[in-house]
């Protein structure tokens, strides 16, 4: 019976019908959402899996009569960007034990308070100088802690802007510590602070 529906929807949606697209968002929504959990363990992550994964389809949706079984297409793509995701948490997660280790040492300095207070003071200096809706994306991320789709819905953007804004925000402030001689202690404060 799906399948029917599917092969009606995506026919719809292949001839250039819209609307069809918001019906096989609502059809296969929640059934990739909970495969997404399942898999990653965590909402954010899920829902960033499955919102990709109709971004891609709209993004692709020339190519849409092409599609067999669209269930089994969209759970491919989830699938695959919960490995994408696994793999980035994999990299961070190692990154931040050797930078939690360097920070445990500094945690014995006597100057610990003043050196936070200037890498905080610098962090802040450095997201002031992003371009504006670089700048906004970033601290609706970081500060606030929307997920992707949130500040998609606020700002009226895609989430594919929202990926691409954060991760050009930190890019340019790993840049700028590396310029900068508190580049260890400012790496281990940013994760600290944003993450």
């Amino acid at each position: 019976m799906l399948q029917n529906r599917d092969e009606t929807l995506l026919r719809r949606f292949a001839e250039g019908d819209h609307t069809a697209f918001s019906e096989i968002y609502d059809v296969h929504w929640e059934k990739l959402f909970l495969y997404a959990v399942r898999i990653l363990g965590d909402e954010n992550d899920a829902e960033d899996a499955v919102q990709d994964a109709f971004v891609s389809l709209w993004k692709y949706r020339h190519r849409a009569g092409q599609i067999q079984v669209l269930h089994h297409y969209l759970l491919a793509i989830v699938r695959n960007n919960t490995v994408k995701i696994i793999h980035r948490h994999i990299e961070t997660r190692n990154y931040l034990d050797t930078l939690q280790s360097f920070f445990d040492e500094l945690a014995h300095s006597a100057d610990e308070t003043f050196i936070a207070k200037g890498l905080e003071q610098f962090i802040d200096g450095e997201i002031e100088k992003l371009p504006a809706k670089m700048r906004e994306i970033f601290v609706l991320s970081r500060k606030e802690q929307l997920s992707h789709k949130q500040i998609a819905e606020k700002l009226g953007i895609s989430d594919e802007t929202v990926k691409k804004q954060i991760y050009n925000s930190l890019k340019t402030l790993r840049f700028k510590l590396s310029q900068d001689q508190y580049s260890a202690l400012f790496v281990v404060l940013l994760m600290r602070l944003f993450f």
